[in-house]
């Protein structure tokens, strides 16, 4: 028995010292991770080349599979499955270092992403970012907050995306790539001016001008772009065409934004040159003619000239171009929209499904409706304003069909919807037309429905009073108002104080938070508002 044990304990041996991480297998392995950041192209050939039988533990098939979803993601092969990276997910999620398992929650994050699970991709990129002070590798989770930013904005909450895009950019500087150092800083930049913050937004350009001769030219070309959407909004003609001037001569034609310098003329009234720079942008892009933007610019610069038959073909093909491209903008604009309401979705269960995918439906309705409006008080950008329109014109065709479905429904919400359909088909309507003027009219279209706020409050209210009972219940048995009840149910819907304030244009927002707090017993004023609201809601969940 004792020579049959120390047998086992050779053969063991024998096979730990064959399979090891001194093996042929590791060695290989560990070459390839030596140059996968700077040559991922040889990386991905030599991860294919490797023999299986080299891969003889758990530990190596996880880092070969970790290192192969790596050199995929940087030769731009986008993953939507995780087959390939499966056996990494299983072992370093128990084993491995600190570095292991946030390169494989990052990687698996950009799977998910990949697959447009935004909601899962950001749970996986936070959760490695949680592992930030044991990693070594800064130039990794740089990425990996970039990333989340680049999310957040998606999500149109530039608020978190500037935080995400500071912390990246820094993370950058630190690891030494200048190159990615500068994009994110321009990004927050970015996310500055869709917040208003012009002012914020040119300090971050400005923070990056002496680094300018040690990036790309695509980089550059984004620095210029970036200084004149900003300098548009707050520098004088001959500032703005001075920039200009050095953009067209720091940066080769074929790289240079022409649509943004285009409508960068067009704003100080050179419409001879922003026509000028629209021809060169035709030049370059030859799939200009199925642009949307594109015909809008010259819609804008015809009518400037006069010359009004040639805005009119150029508007009619922006028309005909939006329409045909909307439910693909819908879908790639509105999917964190769609997932924040859908794991909150357990009354679609109910017995008429119709009714309940109604009120789904409006409540994303009304969401929409307040997203505009605070849309265009915050002058956010020309591009995510206009996916807002866009998604509201998906919206009024998702009612329209409701109501032609529908059988059973009582007779206010029907009445509700039908409002809720004219008042997007006017939104939708003027949107078709560019121009301030028809700013002007959409923004009166949409304060009309919220000129009434307390109208508008009990409109909310009753919408979550069908959706969720018990919570509503609970906050009426507390003595407060339909509306009360519907100014709750903003916080519930991810708005926070200020932003209630500027969209319903009230100054008394905390006057009415503090009357809330007294009635649901929360005087000490310990905890913040919304987070009342949250808890009070996740514990009345349908």
């Amino acid at each position: 028995m004792h020579i049959v044990r120390i047998m086992t304990l050779v053969v063991i041996a024998v096979f730990l010292t064959g399979c090891g991480d001194n093996s042929q297998g590791s060695a290989a392995l560990r070459d390839i991770e030596s140059y996968i950041e700077q040559a991922p192209d040889s990386a991905l050939t030599a991860l294919r080349s490797i023999d299986a039988e080299l891969l003889c533990s758990r530990h190596l098939r996880a880092r070969h599979a970790l290192l192969h979803s790596i050199a995929l993601d940087k030769n731009y092969i986008d993953l939507t499955t995780d087959s390939i990276i499966s056996p990494a997910v299983s072992y370093f999620s128990r084993k491995g270092s600190p570095d292991d398992r946030f390169r494989t929650l990052y990687y698996l994050g950009r799977i998910r992403q990949n697959a447009g699970q935004s909601e899962e991709a950001m749970e996986l990129f936070v959760k490695a970012s949680a592992l930030e002070d044991k990693v070594t590798d800064m130039a990794a989770i740089a990425r990996c907050w970039s990333v989340m930013g680049l999310l957040y904005s998606r999500l149109y909450d530039f608020e978190k995306a500037v935080w995400s895009y500071q912390k990246s950019s820094g993370l950058f500087l630190e690891a030494g790539n200048i190159n990615s150092y500068v994009n994110d800083c321009l990004k927050t930049a970015d996310a500055w001016w869709c917040l208003g913050e012009y002012d914020k937004s040119l300090i971050y350009i400005k923070t990056v001008e002496s680094k300018i001769d040690k990036v790309s030219v695509n980089t550059v070309s984004r620095y210029f772009s970036e200084r004149l959407s900003t300098e548009c909004k707050l520098l004088s003609s001959d500032d703005i065409f001075n920039t200009i001037e050095d953009y067209i001569s720091s940066v080769p034609s074929s790289y240079i934004d022409w649509l943004g310098v285009s409508d960068s003329y067009y704003t100080i009234g050179e419409y001879d040159h922003s026509l000028n720079a629209l021809k060169k942008y035709c030049e370059i892009n030859a799939g200009y003619d199925r642009n949307a933007g594109y015909h809008a610019m010259a819609s804008r610069i015809y009518e400037a000239l006069e010359e009004y038959e040639e805005s009119s073909y150029h508007n009619s093909q922006y028309i005909h171009l939006t329409d045909s491209l909307d439910m693909v903008i819908l879908s790639e604009d509105t999917k964190f929209i769609q997932e924040r309401y859908e794991k909150d979705m357990s009354i679609l269960q109910s017995k008429n499904k119709n009714l309940a995918y109604a009120i789904a439906t409006m409540i994303l309705v009304v969401f929409l409706t307040v997203s505009i409006l605070y849309a265009i008080r915050s002058n956010r950008n020309r591009k995510a304003l206009h996916n807002l329109f866009v998604t509201a014109a998906g919206e009024k065709e998702a009612l329209e069909n409701m109501m032609r479905s529908m059988q059973l429904i009582d007779f206010d919400m029907l009445a509700l919807i039908s409002e809720r359909i004219t008042l997007l088909n006017d939104i939708v309507l003027h949107h078709r037309l560019p121009g301030s003027k028809n700013a002007r009219i959409i923004e009166k279209k949409l304060q009309a429905l919220l000129n009434d706020t307390k109208e508008y409050l009990s409109t909310v209210g009753i919408f979550y009073s069908i959706r969720n009972s018990s919570f509503v219940s609970y906050l009426k048995s507390k003595g407060l108002l339909t509306w009360e009840i519907g100014y709750c149910c903003l916080y519930i819907m991810g708005y926070n104080a200020k932003e209630i304030s500027g969209i319903m244009n009230n100054s008394q927002v905390y006057k009415i938070s503090s009357e809330i707090r007294r009635k649901l017993g929360y005087n000490d004023g310990k905890l913040r508002f919304e987070s009342i609201m949250k808890s009070l809601y996740d514990k009345h969940k349908p």
